[in-house]
């Protein structure tokens, strides 16, 4: 393994977790003939175990690099979302081996099918969702964290700061409609409160019905909060001001940049600043009461 790579559980993703994605994965694909949305889940645990083994593959140039990275992807709460969906799965392994008890070791018994279908719809549902979501975030926020190092790089071109640049751009585009996306689900899961609200009878089907959806609900919440903190570190590094070629003449004064009231957190190169006698230059981020 690279010296420099930030393994799941140096950003607090528990082994548990891991073990618990892979093991529903093993279950639902043991299975020919299983519900739409069981084969749904399955996608959905891919798609989360590729950017977990796309973390250790982040080239990362130092020990400082690696650090920094890790407290960003710490920041994010992806490891609460990932560590969630893995309580999850292992609870479904469980449940699946109680629900397909008239099922042979390969293929569901239709009666199976209807009782996964039908009686555990909302369960199904509020775990696919889980799934999907903490998918989607963990990708744009592994993605994002290899392109921050990029960017971070002093060792970066010009020209290669500048793609990263507009990779990091692109992430924000994403991050923006995976929010939004996840609004639209926040809405339709009120909605379906509301519906299952409305027709209660105070049956213990009901009562497990309005939990779940309660539950999906309150881990939408989780996911816009854990989606907008990748998107502010992202757009905060992509933020930048590049200063080169700074040539003050004899008994001048140079203010080149921004002072912090105006450009806050911001990723700064300069180079080439050349003082002659008698100037001063203040270059970068200077102080809002620096007198001209």
């Amino acid at each position: 393994m690279d010296p420099f790579s930030i393994t799941a559980g140096a950003i607090g993703i528990g082994g548990v977790a891991t073990t618990a994605i892979a093991q529903l994965h093993t279950a639902i694909g043991g299975y020919s003939g299983a519900h739409q949305d069981v084969q749904n889940i399955l996608l959905s645990l891919e798609q989360i175990q590729a950017p977990l083994a796309a973390l250790e593959r982040l080239t990362i140039p130092d020990a400082a690099a690696t650090a920094r990275a890790r407290e960003d992807l710490r920041s994010t709460g992806v490891a609460n979302s990932v560590n969630a969906s893995g309580e999850a799965c292992s609870k479904l392994t469980k449940d699946l081996k109680r629900w397909t008890r008239h099922s042979n070791a390969d293929e569901l018994s239709f009666r199976d099918r209807f009782l996964i279908g039908l009686w555990n719809r909302e369960k199904i549902s509020t775990l696919k969702m889980q799934l999907q979501s903490c998918a989607q975030t963990l990708h744009l926020a592994v993605s994002a964290t290899q392109l921050v190092v990029q960017l971070r790089s002093e060792r970066q071109s010009e020209r290669s700061h500048e793609s990263v640049g507009k990779e990091l751009k692109a992430i924000e585009v994403a991050i923006q409609s995976h929010m939004r996306n996840t609004q639209e689900q926040q809405a339709e899961a009120n909605r379906r409160l509301e519906q299952l609200e409305e027709t209660y009878d105070g049956a213990t089907d009901a009562n497990e019905a309005i939990a779940e959806v309660e539950k999906r609900i309150e881990l939408l919440e989780m996911e816009m909060v854990n989606c907008g903190v990748v998107f502010a570190q992202t757009k905060s590094s992509r933020s930048g001001i590049d200063i080169g070629k700074v040539l003050t003449t004899d008994n001048s004064k140079a203010f080149v940049g921004l002072p912090p009231s105006v450009v806050g957190k911001v990723n700064l190169r300069v180079g080439e600043v050349t003082t002659q006698a008698g100037s001063t230059s203040h270059v970068g981020v200077f102080a809002d009461n620096v007198s001209i």
